[in-house]
């Protein structure tokens, strides 16, 4: 009996062991897997902080550009804000007397021979031909009768200072019509060569060597402004002295606001500057910056007052394809 119970025994032992040896597998499985889920689990979160500081990094560091660009943003607005700044002053400095003294060398009196008698008038000089000849734009009733007056050089020019000089209409059949000036009221004058200065004995002067061989800058169209202060020079009858039978001419300035808008009027636009005869064909200036804004041709005049109407010269310019611009 007690070798069969041992024997008995021995199975049931067995199976306990087994059964041990199981659990404690299991177990050192599950504590296996465990730590694997636990490092993985570490690392992901390593991952994703890595992740947020190279963003935060990222993103500070766009943010440190914009700071810089907004920067430099503001930097660029205050050296335009200077910039215009001394430009207004610049404007604001010149004074009627400076736009005398800047455009008065482009100014020519002109008389011209018609079968009436001597037609007076003014021109500026803006420009020169092929040959060197100096041209005057000025107005195209000014000089109509001229075209056709059979003579050499029907008219003759007189600037500020210096000597009197030969003139003849010229036409570029190219950039315009005779029609086309005759309606918009303009010419040119090409001036050949110097007269005997007024004088029987006078010394002979290499032609056109007291002229001004630079130009008015023609202002831009968007320079032109209804209320824009202007000055107009030329050459009025009413502005002429006479001394010992001759009849000096002499330059005259007046000054004023442009009237109407040149937008409205394209052509041609209103000023409150005084003009008169003789006045036709010389320049308005805007006192801006002196810059070449129209041609005076005639006058409106009112019951109690009178506007002067002045040629548009930036749109002129413009219907000539920049032909003025070009003779600079």
């Amino acid at each position: 009996m007690k070798t069969q119970k041992g024997f008995i025994q021995i199975p049931i032992l067995i199976i306990i062991i087994t059964g041990t040896l199981i659990v404690s597998g299991a177990g050192y499985l599950g504590i296996n897997k465990y730590k694997n889920y636990q490092e993985e689990k570490v690392a992901k979160e390593q991952e994703v902080e890595s992740q947020r500081k190279l963003l935060e990094e990222t993103l500070e560091a766009q943010k440190l550009k914009i700071d810089e660009l907004e920067s430099s943003l503001n930097e660029t607005k205050a050296k335009q804000s200077n910039f215009i700044n001394k430009n207004d002053l610049l404007k604001q400095a010149l004074t009627t007397t400076q736009i005398v003294k800047s455009n008065e060398k482009y100014m020519v009196a002109i008389a011209c021979n018609t079968k009436d008698g001597i037609s007076l008038g003014s021109g500026v000089i803006v420009g020169k031909n092929i040959l060197g000849n100096p041209l005057v734009l000025t107005n195209y009733h000014v000089v109509q009768e001229s075209y056709s007056s059979g003579t050499n050089s029907p008219c003759i020019v007189t600037p500020s200072v210096g000597f009197i000089h030969d003139a003849e209409p010229v036409y570029f059949s190219s950039v315009t019509t005779i029609q086309q000036m005759y309606n918009e009221d303009w010419a040119f004058l090409e001036i050949t060569n110097i007269t005997n200065g007024g004088k029987p004995n006078a010394t002979p002067q290499k032609p056109m060597s007291n002229l001004s061989m630079s130009f008015p800058r023609i202002c831009n169209p968007s320079e032109l402004k209804s209320g824009s202060e202007i000055v107009i020079l030329g050459y009025p009858s009413i502005g002429s002295n006479n001394t010992s039978g001759y009849t000096i001419r002499n330059l005259i300035a007046t000054e004023g606001i442009i009237s109407s808008s040149p937008e409205d009027w394209e052509d041609d636009f209103a000023v409150s500057a005084k003009i008169d005869h003789g006045s036709s064909g010389g320049g308005g200036f805007l006192k801006t910056n002196g810059c070449y804004a129209g041609i005076p041709t005639y006058v409106i005049q009112g019951k109690l007052e009178s506007l002067g109407r002045l040629i548009n010269v930036p749109n002129l310019n413009s219907k000539l394809n920049n032909f003025i611009s070009q003779l600079q």
